[in-house]
């Protein structure tokens, strides 16, 4: 089969890369769709972004970074309380820990950190911010919490076994 020079009209064998009349390189199929795509861009620009436009994505950004700011302020303030009352109530006086107490507490705040962490992943996707876990998350997200879930509550039970 022979290939047939875009910018001459020469012909050439299949197995060149170059025009042997005038020297341009041939172009695979893909590597043609991608010059004729560039052309197109140059004859037809994209219009350029309104003012309007451009104040909607400072808007949107501005307000995920504020609910991103929030949950991670929320997550801090939960884990301080949780502290809190490990060391008020689950300590005794001796300094010993009252295990089981300490193993119920220890699962509690895992569940609530799951529940924190897939209302985050909620709202991250465009959900409301009170559906708690019937809010539909993207599949691999949902795993990776519900194994962060599974390791936090194996954690509970080797630090504080019964």
């Amino acid at each position: 089969m022979e290939r047939i020079c875009a910018n001459c009209g020469a012909k050439s064998d299949e197995d060149t890369s170059f025009c042997t009349k005038c020297g341009v390189q041939y172009l695979t199929p893909e590597e043609q769709q991608l010059k004729i795509a560039n052309e197109h861009l140059k004859d037809h620009p994209l219009p350029p972004q309104t003012e309007a436009a451009r104040q909607d994505t400072r808007q949107l950004a501005t307000s995920q970074a504020l609910a991103t700011i929030g949950a991670f302020l929320f997550m801090i303030f939960f884990l301080c309380v949780g502290l809190f009352v490990y060391f008020i109530f689950f300590v005794n006086q001796s300094g010993g820990v009252d295990k089981q107490a300490a193993l119920q507490f220890c699962l509690s705040t895992a569940q609530d950190t799951y529940s924190q962490d897939w209302n985050t992943e909620c709202i991250a996707e465009g959900g409301a911010e009170n559906e708690g876990l019937n809010c539909k998350i993207n599949i691999a997200q949902a795993t990776l919490l519900d194994n962060r879930l599974q390791d936090a509550k194996d954690n509970c039970y080797h630090t504080y076994p019964q």
